[in-house]
């Protein structure tokens, strides 16, 4: 007996947030949803930040636009990466179905009341659950944000950046970098793990004791790990090359454990990266940069607080 399938008809405008170069479906991605049925619509050069072109797209059998309002006028599902502008919540249609991140903590009344009165169902990424309770498309932009932050840093401690000069592991006769992970996540576990794999000392502090015993199961006991308590953390950050900021809470602002005076008494060209600025910060002394202009130094501690290093 056949079943009747239905035909679901897909829009992906491009991404408009500043320095956003991602795209929520690939080629390969669209030609699937094509060979199943369904019809995709996505505007001119979406790709274009992940180096996707639109000869890309219509080889897999998406159908390019070159008007963004065509996209949300002929589509019943819109896929994004970030939450929809002003603007283009003004092209909704009634009774569309949007699947993006939300970032519930910086959603305004209005935001909301413009999709109740066009019916949007919106559906956020960062909520999707897997069978085990995980999420699996914010681990993933976690295990890059986490790769890709100790190689920032590696970076970021030569002396050409203004640094101290340091290899991450150290040569002979010299000892490695000391690197301290405040956040026990996905992002600290895959910075470890990153870190250790380039020779440096990593100390890894956390509120919850489950998730430090998780990464002295999975590295091994050559790393340090510790109770997020003042001394502690007063101690680590001091003797510190690198400290990186990956403390989250779900739902809420990063908790603040890196304290300014603290700060102040790192060595001069020491590094700080804090991924979790996204969520507020967590670390006093952090403020927003960007891909363009991504570091800024106080108390002589170079800062890189770029949000979307995923991107």
């Amino acid at each position: 007996i056949s079943e009747t399938r239905k035909s679901l008809k897909i829009g992906v405008p491009k991404e408009t947030f500043f320095q956003e170069n991602r795209v929520p479906l690939t080629p390969e991605a669209a030609s699937v949803l094509v060979a199943n049925g369904h019809q995709v619509f996505i505007e001119h050069d979406a790709g274009e930040g992940a180096r996707y072109t639109d000869a890309d797209y219509a080889n897999a059998g998406a159908i390019v636009t070159y008007n963004v309002a065509d996209v949300f006028k002929q589509a019943d599902y819109i896929l994004k990466i970030s939450p929809l502008s002003g603007e283009e919540q003004e092209l909704l249609k009634e009774n569309q179905k949007v699947i993006s991140a939300v970032n519930m903590g910086g959603l305004t009344p209005d935001y909301i009341q413009r999709f109740i009165k066009k019916n949007i169902t919106a559906l956020g990424f960062e909520f999707y659950l897997s069978k085990d309770g995980s999420m699996p498309l914010v681990e993933m932009l976690s295990e890059i944000a986490g790769v890709s932050s100790i190689h920032i840093a590696s970076e970021l401690l030569t002396g050409m950046q203004g640094g101290q000069g340091l290899l991450l592991g150290g040569i002979t006769g010299i000892p490695p970098a000391e690197i301290t992970i405040i956040g026990a996540g996905t992002v600290g576990f895959n910075a470890a793990q990153t870190a250790m794999g380039m020779g440096a000392r990593i100390r890894i502090i956390d509120e919850e004791i489950y998730k430090l015993r998780r990464i002295e199961k999975e590295l091994g006991i050559s790393v340090y790990t510790s109770v997020a308590q003042h001394n502690y953390i007063m101690d680590a950050v001091r003797s510190s090359d690198l400290v990186l900021g990956a403390s989250f809470r779900a739902g809420q602002r990063a908790p603040m454990v890196v304290t300014e005076d603290m700060v102040q008494e790192m060595r001069e060209g020491s590094v700080i990266i804090d991924v979790a600025i996204d969520q507020g910060g967590c670390i006093e002394t952090s403020r927003v940069t960007s891909h363009e202009e991504p570091t800024f130094i106080k108390h002589g501690v170079i800062h890189y607080c770029v949000p979307n290093i995923a991107s």
